[in-house]
């Protein structure tokens, strides 16, 4: 990656959660809606970001919503792959 990206202001409020996101029941369902929240927030304009930004956040997060949907299928495959080879 030629370059990386990090956002010096918050963007959003934090809320308190008794688990996290990461460790908490339904990650995947999880990431998915809070990555779609930033996603339509971003096509309304709810973010004062140079145009540019925008674009290069879409982008991740469109990418990272992909993974996110296929990472079971690709886990399931990489498993059955693995206990042909051992």
């Amino acid at each position: 990656m030629p370059a990386s990206f990090h956002l010096g202001a918050l963007l959003h409020d934090y809320i308190e959660r008794s688990t996290s996101m990461r460790n908490g029941a339904n990650v995947a369902a999880g990431m998915i809606a809070s990555k779609t929240t930033l996603l339509q927030r971003l096509d309304a304009g709810f973010y004062p970001l140079p145009l540019a930004d925008i674009a290069g956040l879409r982008r991740f997060l469109q990418i990272s919503l992909i993974a996110e949907a296929v990472y079971d299928a690709v886990l399931a495959a990489r498993l059955v792959y693995c206990s042909r080879i051992t």
